[in-house]
């Protein structure tokens, strides 16, 4: 008889665990802090369709412009096989270099 009580409150526990997890986790489609976000990626989908006629970038994807890679911009929109073709504004605060710990720019000749 222990044992069942014992298992119905582990039970219990994972079940209150659970529900806590799930209302921990971000909410992207949120109205009041959707403007927050560095990246936005509401109505991503319908942007990327309508104007590039591109599938959204949902991953972290490298931006690359002319064929060479972006360090201090992520991909916006990509074509079907997964390559950035429309880019995120590049970022200011790392193009100024001053978070930057390793530039793969500087030459050491």
């Amino acid at each position: 008889m222990t044992i069942y009580i014992f298992l119905v409150l582990i039970i219990i526990i994972l079940l209150i665990l659970i529900y806590h997890k799930k209302k921990d986790i971000e909410n992207f489609t949120s109205q009041q802090d959707s403007d927050d976000y560095l990246y936005p990626i509401r109505d991503l989908q319908g942007i990327c369709k309508k104007e590039y006629n591109l599938f959204p970038a949902w991953g972290a994807t490298q931006c690359m412009e002319n064929g060479k890679p972006n360090p201090y911009a992520n991909c916006k929109c990509a074509d079907e096989f997964g390559t950035c073709k429309v880019c995120y504004p590049t970022e200011k605060k790392y193009e100024s270099g001053s978070n930057v710990v390793y530039d793969a720019t500087n030459s050491f000749s």
